[in-house]
């Protein structure tokens, strides 16, 4: 035999195929997992499964019930234990297919947990090689478990309909690697959304089902929920830590009759740290591009003058909302979720050295300023608000 063959096909002995392969219908595919107390001493697991059956049935037949009559897209199974791998073993003991955490989109906390040290709950996720960081965490309002029960018309799942709520940007957009790090960081502070099950409306209808709606936040420090903020003081909160993507802003201008309503199509941030005779500061710098998609008043949209009232307007909407979630996370709950700690040590690390020690009773009196600054770039193709007659169109 040539001698080069035999040394290309000498290594082939050594192969030894695809030993540790998943079969996908040898696995059950976890989608969403919750975290609650049984007791004082243990915690209770709860993980959403795929139901293979409605795998085979296709993506129209997943969902809530409306493929097939009785056909489920999920189960929710639920363990105790002392540690989430003591939980995740006693479920699999019942589960006939290897549990498989590589499809996992959403990690939710309930609100008695969170308000304990949870970070350690969080390291089975970090430490296992399937489940993924960019998993979605949220802190759930009451069970966290009863989340993941939710039969939601529109997704085929209530973890998928979680997952979607989080990226379209509505509200704080948190992954299991962002919570580690802002906990993690010098701020040693984060803000994790608030998840909760809206029942039904009966005055519209019994054949709407209830669902999952993002609300508010819970503000983590050292490791610990410390309070609620409302959706307004999120708002607020995302702009500081530049998540505002698009947003629609709604506000009455200054002497004028009527609403006006903006979508927000881009947006910056940035957070420029100073230290002067003592004092620390950070600006909180804010760019905004604008379009005006309703008007509701008596402005003629034609005239400059007004626009740049309108666009003083929007400024001061923005700064009111940043404001409000300076109050309660700065003042109040003392939590540094901006990340004003991290921007100090990366341009002050020699003045960051001195007081990290004690940032935590600093923080609440570091001076914030804020300089907004919004342009409106298109208002449409109307001038002033339909069915306002011309001679009452206001001027400035």
């Amino acid at each position: 035999m040539n001698r080069g063959l035999l040394f290309l096909l000498l290594p082939l002995l050594f192969l030894s195929g695809c030993w540790d392969r998943n079969e996908v219908n040898e696995m059950a595919i976890v989608i969403g997992t919750a975290i609650d107390y049984k007791d004082e001493e243990t915690i209770e697991l709860s993980v959403q499964l795929v139901i293979p059956k409605s795998m085979a049935m296709g993506s129209q037949s997943m969902g809530s019930d409306q493929g097939s009559p009785g056909m489920k897209s999920t189960l929710v199974e639920s363990a105790s234990g002392y540690t989430i791998y003591d939980a995740v073993a006693k479920i699999q003991e019942r589960i006939p297919r290897r549990l498989f955490w590589g499809h996992n989109r959403i990690l939710v906390i309930s609100e008695d947990v969170a308000k304990d040290p949870f970070s350690h709950h969080v390291d089975f996720f970090l430490r296992h090689p399937q489940p993924r960081l960019r998993t979605k965490l949220f802190i759930s309002e009451g069970q966290a478990k009863d989340m993941l029960a939710v039969m939601t018309p529109l997704e085929n799942s209530s973890s998928k309909a979680a997952q979607e709520l989080s990226r379209l940007g509505f509200g704080l957009r948190v992954t299991i690697m962002d919570f580690l790090q802002m906990i993690n960081s010098d701020a040693n502070s984060a803000a994790v959304p608030l998840l909760k099950v809206v029942p039904p409306d009966p005055e519209i209808g019994e054949e709407l089902s209830e669902h999952l709606q993002m609300s508010g936040a819970a503000v983590v420090k050292n490791g610990r929920m410390v309070g609620i903020i409302d959706d307004e003081t999120v708002r607020g909160l995302m702009w500081i830590l530049d998540q505002i993507d698009t947003a629609e802003i709604s506000f009455e201008p200054d002497k004028a009759k009527g609403s006006m309503s903006v979508q927000i199509i881009r947006s910056k941030t940035r957070l420029v740290p100073q230290i002067e005779n003592g004092k620390w500061r950070v600006i909180v710098s804010v760019d905004t591009y604008d379009d005006i998609v309703e008007n509701q008043t008596n402005l003629d949209l034609d005239d400059p003058r007004v626009i740049d009232e309108l666009e003083k307007n929007l400024e001061k909407v923005i700064a009111d909302r940043i404001q409000r979630a300076i109050q309660q996370v700065q003042k109040e709950m003392k939590a540094d979720c901006f990340g004003f700690a991290n921007v100090f040590h990366r341009h002050f690390p020699e003045q960051w050295r001195q007081v990290k020690d004690r940032w935590e009773t600093m923080f609440p009196d570091v001076e914030i300023e804020l300089a907004i600054s919004a342009k409106i770039k298109r208002y449409g193709l109307a001038t002033h608000s339909q069915g306002t007659p011309k001679d009452e169109v206001e001027h400035r």
